[in-house]
Parts: C-alpha cells; structure tokens; sequence
C-alpha cells in the first residue's frame, strides 16, 4: 500500500507562502491519490462512486466506531483475506473459499456455511467423497435418483460425515441396484 504524504497545519499564517505552498500542493495531491485507491477520481463521470474496495488483513476484528451499525473489513482466514461483516452479532464472512461451480462443486455462504453438490452413480454401501471437506460437521444430504427409464428407483443416505456418505441404492422390489444420482449437501 502506498503511503501518503500529508503536513498539517499549512498555509500556517506566520511563514512566507513560499516555504507553505509546496506543502500545499503535496497534501491536495495525496488526497487525490487516497481518493483514487477505491473511487472513481476527480474529472470522472462516475467520480466519487466505489471503483472497489481494499482491505487489509486484519487478524482481529476492528472495534465498531460509536453510531455505525457495523464494519466491512479484511478477515484473516486459512491464509486468505476475505470481506467480513462484524456487527453487534459477531463476525460473518461473506466467502470463506473461492467456489467451485460445475457439475460436482461448493460454494461458501454467508455465516460460514457450505453448500456442496454433485452427481453419482453408486450400488448399496457406495461412498461419495465431497469435493471439500466440511471444517465442523455436515448437517445433512439429499438424494434425487435421475431416472432413464419407467422402474422405480430409490437412493438414501446410511452415513454421512465432514468428508464422505454411503448410500443405500434399491430397486422398487427392495434389491440392490446401481443408480444414477445428484445429491446435494449442506455444513459448516
């Protein structure tokens, strides 16, 4: 990050104009600079609006300046800063992993949930690895059987953990058999 130069107190009325005036200059254009960080600067048509928004990393979270409801800021997590919301609630980021989206992939929620998914094909006792592990638990998956053709299928889930679950795969008689499934999972 760069650093700004800025003197205060100038023009100070004792000194000549002269020793104040490049002190003058060197404040007005670091605020311009400071303003072009995360705006859309001066002479711009969409001067003053965000551009974006820079954070460092912060290990801590800021205190809560008196009558604000709340503050963005930069969290620390596994080694990656990611926007995080601190209000009088606590701490909530935003994204905690850079999601993977296809067809088998997670996404991060706000709150620090994750929300998993995928497509499978697996008989009775099949095991399906999540694409992430879940940090803390896995509260629950579901099961759609794709169906190709006019039997009945049935697929339930027997075990789940934070990093896999086994499924029981059924026929509408009751006999094991291999079906095509999606499935989608939701932890923290």
């Amino acid at each position: 990050m760069t650093n700004f130069t800025y003197t205060r107190d100038v023009p100070n009325p004792p000194n000549n104009p002269s020793v104040d005036v490049p002190k003058m200059k060197t404040n007005t254009n670091s605020a311009d600079d400071i303003w072009d960080v995360d705006h859309y600067g001066f002479n711009d048509n969409l001067g003053g609006l965000h551009n974006k928004s820079s954070y460092t990393q912060r290990l801590v979270a800021p205190a809560i300046p008196a009558g604000a409801g709340g503050v963005m800021y930069g969290g620390a997590n596994g080694g990656n800063t990611w926007p995080t919301w601190v209000n009088s609630l606590g701490n909530i980021a935003l994204t905690i992993k850079v999601p993977s989206i296809g067809p088998s992939g997670y996404v991060s929620l706000p709150g620090g949930l994750y929300m998993q998914w995928g497509t499978d094909t697996k008989t009775s006792g099949g095991s399906v690895s999540f694409p992430l592990a879940f940090p803390t638990a896995c509260f629950g998956v579901n099961c759609t059987v794709v169906e190709n053709n006019n039997n009945r299928h049935f697929v339930f889930v027997k075990t789940v953990s934070t990093t896999a679950f086994t499924v029981a795969s059924r026929d509408s008689g009751g006999n094991d058999e291999s079906n095509t499934f999606f499935w989608i999972a939701l932890g923290n």
